[in-house]
């Protein structure tokens, strides 16, 4: 079971985190991946300056292409700014934004302290939770849902599955029960097999 819960794929989390002085983007799995570092060494009323930050906000968007979930964080308006511009650019991703008070590396360090960051990661996992039952339940009213654990099995040597949801119930049983301990891994070596 642990093997089958670490091939489970979770969306990365990349963090913008901007202000006047500068931007950063860092990806967050199991641990920060900072890659994209860069200072705003512009004099507010310098005539380029909008069009540096602009090139700036283009490099952060090349960096964000890969991501599923996008988090702005920065104080004031920086965040709604760039959040503007991102959405502009690229589709299909989930953008949120959050005041913190300093942009930069400090700005995400500062936003994995808060609470919002837990809340981030809480949502994902109820969305994804959520999305796993209303395909099984969809499954179920087209008749393409199986259950108990010998069709699952039977199911399993043709990699006729896409997931499997395990209830509190069976997961009990499995801990207590040899024979169908045993079954069980026979079907999530199965599994690896056809990269369920």
């Amino acid at each position: 079971l642990e093997e089958l819960s670490k091939k489970r794929k979770r969306k990365m989390i990349y963090v913008v985190s901007l202000d006047s002085n500068s931007i950063a983007v860092a990806r967050i799995n199991k641990g920060l991946e900072v890659l994209l570092d860069e200072d705003v060494n512009v004099p507010k009323d310098h005539p380029e300056r909008d069009s540096i930050i602009k090139n700036l906000y283009k490099k952060a968007v090349d960096v964000l292409r890969d991501a599923e979930v996008i988090v702005i964080v920065g104080p004031v308006f920086y965040p709604e700014e760039f959040k503007k511009y991102l959405l502009e650019k690229v589709k299909d991703k989930e953008v949120l934004d959050f005041r913190i008070s300093i942009g930069g590396i400090s700005g995400i360090y500062e936003f994995l302290n808060r609470t919002e960051y837990l809340e981030v990661l809480r949502g994902l996992e109820i969305a994804e939770i959520n999305k796993i039952i209303d395909d099984f339940i969809f499954s179920i009213t087209k008749g393409r849902a199986c259950f108990g654990l010998e069709e699952v099995l039977e199911r399993a040597e043709y990699c006729n599955l896409e997931y499997v949801l395990i209830s509190y119930e069976w997961f009990k049983k499995i801990k207590s029960d040899k024979e169908i301990l045993e079954k069980v891994i026979k079907l999530i070596e199965n599994l690896d097999e056809c990269n369920v």
